[in-house]
C-alpha cells in the first residue's frame, strides 16, 4: 500500500495526454451544467404551468358548483310553477262546473 499524500509517477503519460484528459472531463462538466440548466428552465417552466392549471381547475371547480346551485334552484322553481298550473288547471275547471 502507498501511503498517503505519496505522489504516482506514471512514467508512459505524457503531458499532452493529461491535458487532453483534462479538456475531455472539462467538456463533460460543462456538458452536465448546461444540461441541469436546460433541466432546470424546464422544471420552472413547467412548474409555472402547473400552477396556472391549477388555477384553472379550481374556477372550473367554482363555476361547476354555482351551475349545480343553479340547477337545483331552477328545478325547485319548476315544482313550484307545476304545481301552481295544476292549481289554475283546477281552478278552471272548477269554475266552469259551477257555471
Amino acid at each position: 500500500m502507498k501511503p498517503k499524500g505519496e505522489i504516482t509517477y506514471m512514467p508512459n503519460t505524457t503531458i499532452k495526454e493529461i491535458k487532453i484528459a483534462v479538456h475531455i472531463i472539462s467538456a463533460i462538466a460543462i456538458i452536465v451544467c448546461v444540461i441541469g440548466i436546460v433541466l432546470g428552465a424546464n422544471l420552472m417552466i413547467l412548474s409555472a404551468e402547473y400552477e396556472a392549471l391549477e388555477r384553472e381547475k379550481q374556477a372550473l371547480e367554482e363555476v361547476a358548483e354555482i351551475q349545480k346551485n343553479m340547477i337545483n334552484d331552477l328545478e325547485i322553481n319548476c315544482t313550484d310553477l307545476f304545481i301552481q298550473v295544476e292549481e289554475l288547471k283546477e281552478e278552471y275547471v272548477y269554475g266552469k262546473e259551477n257555471l
